[in-house]
């Protein structure tokens, strides 16, 4: 994780967000397929 925050640049914090949201969302369907396994 610290690798991926070492990636990013100041002027880039909005594509950072777009990116949390995007690894939140495929969290939770990962989660919906942990529970089902």
């Amino acid at each position: 994780m610290v690798s991926v925050g070492k990636r990013f640049k100041p002027e880039q914090t909005v594509n950072l967000s777009h990116v949390i949201k995007v690894i939140m969302a495929n969290g939770r369907t990962l989660m919906k397929a942990f529970k089902q396994a």
